[in-house]
């Protein structure tokens, strides 16, 4: 989770650099940052929780769907049923934003 969030935020920033700086009397390159990098800013800030919640959402289902796959194949048709059922819980998206923010200050 925490190398899928920081290459996000990698890309993000890229794009914002890629763009160039928007702004009147800027000089390029004097990392004064324009409008389009202000923009992405502001849309990751809003989407944040979002783009977690997504993460690991898939997480849990794929490994939801491995556990029970696994459990399948050994005949144990509750526990299968019990693993596959836990893919369809919600994630905690603040403990995950949490952890991956400390991970970072790492």
């Amino acid at each position: 989770m925490g190398t899928t969030g920081a290459a996000l935020g990698k890309t993000v920033e890229g794009a914002g650099e890629a763009a160039g700086t928007v702004k009147e009397g800027a000089v390029p390159g004097e990392n004064t940052p324009g409008l389009v990098t202000s923009a992405l800013n502001e849309y990751m800030e809003k989407r944040q929780k979002d783009f977690f919640f997504l993460a690991l959402r898939s997480h849990a289902s794929i490994v939801g769907a491995r556990q029970a796959t696994e459990a399948y194949d050994n005949g144990q048709l509750q526990m299968a049923a019990t693993e596959q059922g836990k893919a369809f819980d919600d994630p905690d998206v603040q403990a995950a934003l949490e952890k991956a923010r400390k991970q970072a200050r790492q």
